[in-house]
């Protein structure tokens, strides 16, 4: 999704004639880049985490959690039990093995990864969505090495599907097949219809696999 958009308006909208402008805006943003001074963000950390979603979380001798996950960074360990209140939080839905904490004295932002520095690289839709397929079990002990296990097989699932959907998409249709002997009157209907890629996902959630051997 992210480079779709970027291509969408780096190189469609930037292209297109502006209503206000009446000329492209790529055109206008070159024209007075030079003689425009660039105001750029004292903080780059801080300007960037301003644009994901916060929360507040109680920092704990075993780390902040949030998300159902532990996380931790050695730079709050010396304010462990010193900070009654809630620390901010802000946290990438793309990415939940890292979050970043706003620090109680300085107050600039710092990156506090996962307690299992083994925890992937996956979005928190896709760590609800394991978690829940585990939860599910009814079983009594949680086993997060287990849910990241489902959410690496569930991203595979996906990708499957969609190497799938695209190999589906190339094979030609009844109709485009010409003979001879070719009779329409024998055509019947069929649905051709492909579950989506996140469909199949949202089903898998429902099927419960058999866990790897080990």
């Amino acid at each position: 999704f992210e480079c779709a958009l970027g291509w969408e308006i780096a190189g469609r909208y930037n292209q297109e004639i502006h209503s206000a402008l009446l000329r492209p805006p790529i055109a206008v943003w070159d024209e007075h880049e030079a003689s425009t001074p660039l105001r750029m963000p004292k903080d780059r950390m801080a300007f960037w985490v301003s644009f994901l979603p916060d929360a507040y979380r109680k920092l704990r001798p075993d780390g902040i959690w949030i998300h159902d996950l532990p996380y931790w960074s050695n730079a709050l360990s010396a304010e462990v039990g010193r900070h009654a209140g809630d620390l901010l939080i802000k946290y990438d839905p793309r990415d939940v093995s890292r979050i970043f904490v706003q620090h109680p004295v300085s107050g600039h932002f710092l990156e506090a990864r996962a307690r299992n520095l083994g925890f992937p690289a996956i979005s928190l839709r896709e760590w609800k969505l394991a978690r829940k397929a585990v939860l599910k079990k009814g079983r009594g002990e949680r086993d997060d090495d287990q849910i990241m296990r489902t959410a690496l097989a569930q991203r595979q699932i996906v990708a499957d599907a969609i190497a799938r959907t695209a190999a589906a998409r190339k094979t030609p249709p009844p109709s485009q097949i010409v003979g001879d002997d070719f009779d329409a009157g024998s055509m019947t209907g069929i649905d051709s219809r492909i579950p989506s890629a996140l469909e199949l996902l949202e089903r898998q959630t429902d099927v419960q696999a058999k866990p790897p051997d080990g």
